[in-house]
């Protein structure tokens, strides 16, 4: 709730990182990117399971990180959109998100900020199972960024780790340790 996110005001101004995705309430959500952003804390937001964000907090999100079907849902047109990243990249930046990070599977994935878009690619390997990916990808992101890394490496970094969970069974068990990924 809200006001179990108010309770952790402290925690999340002292973060270095705050990393979210939709499978909690929507006001707590809110709360959270509010505290943060107030405290200048970045936030990244996995858009999964996928539903539209009110327009007010895209400005107060540092990372959006949907995949391609995320992103249509997000800014709402059909679903021919989901071939065009750059497309629903440029019009989630044109809604006031300062950088996208559209996951690709193992095309990488398309950062996008109001200045530049480029495709950073991923790793090819034989996908066994994709069930962590994404999460995989927003938590060494997470890490990466935290630790004062440029987006681009956050996201080769990213890339890596999510190509080698997706090559074991598994959600947790399929999860790279950092040994694995440098």
């Amino acid at each position: 709730t809200p006001e179990d996110i108010q309770a952790l005001e402290q925690v999340i101004a002292g973060a270095q990182i705050v990393l979210l995705q939709h499978e909690i309430p929507v006001p707590a959500i809110r709360m959270a990117i509010e505290i943060a952003y107030a405290n200048k804390v970045p936030v990244i937001l996995n858009p999964a399971p996928a539903f539209p964000i009110a327009s007010d907090l895209f400005s107060k999100i540092a990372f959006l990180t949907p995949n391609e079907h995320e992103a249509a849902t997000i800014v709402g047109q059909g679903f021919e959109e989901e071939k065009d990243p750059l497309r629903l990249a440029t019009a989630l930046i044109n809604a006031g998100c300062k950088q996208i990070i559209i996951t690709l599977g193992e095309k990488g994935a398309l950062y996008a900020t109001t200045h530049k878009a480029e495709l950073i690619p991923g790793y090819p390997v034989q996908a066994v199972d994709t069930t962590a990916a994404g999460d995989t990808f927003n938590g060494y992101l997470a890490v990466a960024i935290a630790s004062g890394k440029p987006a681009e490496e956050a996201i080769r970094i990213a890339n890596r780790a999510a190509s080698v969970s997706v090559t074991r069974m598994g959600a947790q068990s399929s999860i790279p340790v950092l040994s694995e990924i440098e």
